[in-house]
């Protein structure tokens, strides 16, 4: 049964997913104003997460000092929603020029630590206008466990038709909301996955708009990992024996369900335990089958055991 989704919108880094139903968000907000900011965890600009860049190399605003004009340079943008020195709403970003030639991408990797598989993911974000231009551009959404994440997802993307001129500023910045739904993943515990953002150019990259991405949102749906059910409590009659000789072996029925590895018994101080009866040891030991386990397990006081009582002794089932 997928879990069910919590409401709780804490601000969690997405470069690790630690919990099902529950949204990973990155605002870029505690990025900053400088120009060259720091990306969030999980974010890098590039084709490549392993060889993308981690830093932005431009600042500008929607108003006042350090506005963004038709005459800005190309770049990877730290986009503020009003002045760029003191605004807290933060995009990334780009825009592009002769220099600066697009396709550009932003790309985010976070890995599987539910410790569960992960089925499918809802991710949600804003596209976001900070300046207009004279060429349309296009941004292209992709996924994929490969850290340049090529597997196209046409539900994320976003089309902006050419503008009239490359002045016009608009703020606060226009925002256009995506969702989309990731399915049959099976990402196994402990894996990484990757999704894209791609900023192209029609035909170009000068007289380009300027665009960026916000509020992206993350939430992994899976099959909680089961807990384990252990069972086989007894109470055992008296041991006795002389020191030397082990005593007389008695054997109780022992079960495990959900498992992820080997039932295992430990015997207590002065006892030993053994899963066929023959062999005993400290430990014993029942492999399974489909994470279920079950047999006999036997129980003696050790030959080494020292003399007195033994009271209230416990077997640990693990």
């Amino acid at each position: 049964m997928a879990a069910e989704v919590l409401e709780d919108r804490t601000l969690l880094a997405v470069n690790s997913i630690a919990s099902l139903g529950v949204a990973y968000t990155e605002t870029f907000d505690a990025m900053g104003s400088a120009a060259t900011a720091p990306l969030p965890s999980g974010f890098k600009m590039g084709a490549d997460y392993a060889t993308g860049v981690s830093a932005t190399t431009v600042a500008a605003g929607t108003s006042g000092t350090g506005v963004v004009t038709g005459s800005s340079g190309g770049g990877f943008y730290n986009w503020a929603s009003g002045v760029t020195a003191s605004a807290t709403d933060r995009a990334i970003g780009f825009l592009s020029s002769g220099s600066y030639a697009s396709p550009r991408s932003i790309i985010c990797g976070f890995t599987n630590n539910t410790g569960a598989t992960i089925d499918s993911l809802t991710v949600g974000w804003n596209y976001e206008k900070y300046r207009s231009g004279t060429r349309a551009f296009d941004w292209t959404f992709f996924s994929g466990d490969t850290s340049t994440a090529t597997t196209a997802v046409s539900a994320g993307n976003q089309s902006y038709a050419a503008d009239a001129n490359t002045t016009t500023v608009p703020n606060p910045p226009g925002s256009v909301a995506k969702t989309v739904t990731l399915a049959g993943l099976g990402l196994a515990a402990g894996s990484t996955y990757y999704l894209r953002w791609t900023y192209t150019g029609n035909g170009g990259s000068t007289n380009a708009q300027g665009l960026g991405i916000d509020d992206v949102s993350i939430t992994a749906f899976g099959t909680p990992v089961a807990t384990p059910v252990i069972s086989g409590a007894a109470t055992a009659a008296a041991f006795s024996t002389t020191y030397g000789t082990a005593s007389a072996a008695q054997s109780f029925a022992v079960a495990g369900s959900n498992l992820v590895g080997s039932l295992t018994a430990t015997a207590p101080t002065g006892f030993e335990v053994s899963s066929d009866g023959s062999m005993y040891g400290a430990t014993a030991t029942f492999a399974p089958a489909g994470g279920s386990a079950s047999g006999t397990l036997w129980i003696r006081l050790a030959a080494t055991a020292v003399a007195g009582g033994y009271d209230a002794q416990a077997i640990v089932l693990s």
